[in-house]
């Protein structure tokens, strides 16, 4: 059956030849097999540049590991990179990427990707967006707000998490994944207790500090995945 039309509760992808590519170059360098280098060129041409990150949008990182080896596939990181430089110039806090859900995982997402492009190239032309996307997160933003618990002065202090509720909301490096747009919030009916930052949202865009937000303040393995790997990098 095909799983991305099966009513199961789990995310549904709506890309998977970035995957194959990834998976395929995994094994070549697990097996130095040649047709799994074969498959994961094939896949990662059919899936081309995919303009995102998120936990399901990773064709970067396929991207990458065949760039170690065959050098245009750098290419395809470009074209992302240069595609969220036009996006930073339309804003003055500079997001490489409209907001979304699991906005700051998308917005360290950028930031990855143009240090996987640097390592590939040595190119220092995409140094400024990754360093924008990395400064939002730690608070040049809106809000005024660090969205890594205990980094900061002003950071999330109500995480939807229950690992946080139940040690009085504390979970160091948790990253919060942010505002969200309406267009997204409105398809959902949460009761918050704490709109402290409302006054800092917008008529499109909106961020909430509150334990009961699993839209705009739950931190996700993934997005802390991508947190450690960017913020090690500048460490």
């Amino acid at each position: 059956p095909n799983v991305d039309s099966m009513e199961s509760g789990f995310y549904q992808d709506s890309r998977y030849l970035g995957k194959l590519a990834l998976g395929a170059i995994e094994l070549f360098i697990s097996t130095n097999d040649s047709s799994y280098l074969k498959e994961a060129e094939t896949f990662a041409d059919s899936a081309g540049s995919d303009y995102w990150w998120s936990w399901g949008d990773i064709n970067s990182l396929a991207d990458y590991k065949l760039g170690t080896l065959i050098p245009r596939y750098s290419e395809y990181l470009k074209n992302n990179l240069e595609h969220f430089t036009n996006n930073s110039k339309e804003s003055v806090f500079g997001e490489g990427m409209p907001y979304s859900w699991g906005t700051t995982n998308s917005f360290l997402g950028v930031s990855l990707q143009s240090i996987l492009y640097k390592k590939l190239t040595g190119s220092t032309t995409f140094d400024s967006l990754a360093a924008i996307q990395r400064d939002y997160i730690l608070g040049r933003n809106p809000w005024g707000v660090s969205f890594i618990y205990n980094i900061g002065r002003v950071f999330p202090k109500y995480l939807h998490s229950q690992v946080a509720y139940f040690n009085n909301g504390y979970l160091p490096g948790a990253l919060s994944s942010g505002p969200a747009p309406i267009s997204i919030l409105n398809n959902y009916k949460i009761d918050r207790e704490n709109i402290s930052f409302n006054y800092f949202n917008s008529d499109s865009v909106k961020f909430y500090d509150d334990k009961f937000d699993y839209i705009t303040n739950e931190p996700t393995i993934v997005g802390n995945a991508t947190a450690l790997f960017v913020f090690g990098y500048y460490q």
